[in-house]
């Protein structure tokens, strides 16, 4: 019988994390915190959505908010005020409460194994975020820009901050 259940709850376990490796469940909310040593711009920033642009700033810019994020079950990154998260087709990080524009995908974006206690790695089809400059501030992209200036973006590393980071007991 002590047998069954600790199959019973390693089964559970296992079912519940939405990312393998992370700890993460459908509906924990994080923070984040991008890294990038050596850049002031992008270096120990969290992420700020604009509800009239839908782009994503690594400062308050205009009327951003500082997001805290979720996944629901089907692994669609929200923020908590009900914002979807999308890519747009010049490769942005886009937040809307609106119809995702066409071309826009939701699908994709994960949490990788990351590190205790440090933070989990956010990507979007195994890619890390770059940052291009954008109206004298860096906006937040996950596919290379293209056109004159995309030689001016830096790759660095958004961490999700949570609960689920730490062991559980």
């Amino acid at each position: 019988m002590q047998l069954l259940r600790s199959i019973s709850l390693l089964v559970l376990g296992v079912s519940a994390e939405l990312f393998p490796g992370t700890n993460y469940t459908a509906g924990d909310k994080f923070d984040t915190l991008t890294t990038r040593s050596g850049n002031i711009n992008i270096h120990f920033h969290s992420l700020f959505v604009s509800p009239t642009t839908n782009n994503v700033y690594l400062v308050a810019e205009d009327d951003a908010y500082k997001g805290e994020f979720y996944f629901t079950s089907d692994k669609i990154l929200m923020d908590t005020y009900g914002a979807t998260a999308y890519v747009d087709v010049d490769g942005s990080l886009k937040f809307t409460n609106c119809s995702i524009p066409q071309g826009g995908i939701t699908f994709g974006f994960a949490l990788e194994p990351g590190y205790p206690n440090i933070g989990t790695p956010l990507s979007f089809n195994g890619n890390s975020p770059i940052a291009y400059p954008y109206q004298n501030q860096d906006a937040v992209f996950f596919e290379p820009r293209v056109g004159p200036d995309t030689n001016d973006g830096l790759g660095f590393t958004i961490f999700a901050l949570g609960d689920f980071d730490r062991p559980r007991k």
